[in-house]
């Protein structure tokens, strides 16, 4: 399992490396398209393992992406050098797209803590939603905010705390993500991690990049779910499920 070292004040860098849990023993299902999730060996600021995908920088990809953010400023007809109005904008972009977009923790440690041989009906789903969220799209980075619902049916009463989903959900949000792949992470890593008879997320969301830009649709929603297990096989747990994102009981 993947630790983390907790910086204090003192720190300005903190190295981390990674174990063989990343690439090596993860179940095949969440390889591929999750790597990158887990974090690459590197050296990271300090303020950088608070929230997100950890990204692996060093000052100078910081001063970078500084450049760049102000490069952009002087395409749109401004000039962090002499503009006292944008003069700190390519630092606090660059410090806000890494906030968004960057995250310490594990889904492992996330669902790590059970509540084991809990007596707790075989058949008996449990849900949490909406939950909101903010993520970035990976092709325009504009933010796409929306709202999930999660739900499992635990085997042998394993079960997790209620702010775990919500957690899983956070981690996963925290990276340039496209909605689709948002929604298979979040399913697959309780499917993986739980083992349990069935997994489902269910996604609505807006994209920044549709609602400002190109086709300019404001408050278009984009709906995206993967079900697995018996909210796949089992008509009854599906329609039971999709009541509940509906706001039916």
């Amino acid at each position: 399992m993947t630790r983390f070292p907790i910086p204090d004040a003192s720190q300005d860098r903190v190295t981390v490396e990674r174990s063989r849990m990343c690439c090596d023993t993860r179940p095949e299902a969440m390889h591929a398209e999750n790597c990158l999730s887990w974090p690459a060996p590197g050296v990271y600021r300090a303020d950088q393992m608070t929230h997100g995908h950890v990204a692996r920088t060093t000052g100078d990809d910081i001063a970078t992406a500084e450049a760049g953010a102000a490069a952009l400023l002087r395409l749109m007809g401004r000039d962090a050098a002499s503009d006292t109005g944008v003069t700190t904008t390519p630092a606090r972009f660059v410090k806000a797209m890494l906030e968004m977009g960057t995250s310490s923790t594990d889904p492992a440690d996330i669902l790590g803590v059970t509540f084991d041989g809990v007596s707790y009906p075989s058949d008996q789903m449990v849900a949490v939603g909406p939950v909101p969220f903010v993520s970035v799209c990976e092709h325009h980075l504009l933010p796409f905010p929306g709202s999930a619902w999660i739900a499992y049916v635990p085997v042998g009463g394993r079960v997790v705390g209620l702010s775990k989903l919500p957690r899983l959900l956070d981690h996963f949000a925290a990276a340039p993500q496209v909605q689709e792949r948002l929604t298979s992470q979040v399913t697959d890593a309780i499917m993986s991690l739980l083992a349990p008879a069935g997994a489902a997320c269910l996604i609505r969301a807006t994209h920044g990049c549709m609602s400002h830009r190109g086709v300019r649709k404001p408050g278009a929603n984009m709906v995206t779910s993967v079900l697995r297990g018996v909210f796949k096989d089992d008509p009854t747990t599906r329609a039971e499920f999709l009541a509940l994102t509906r706001g039916e009981s």
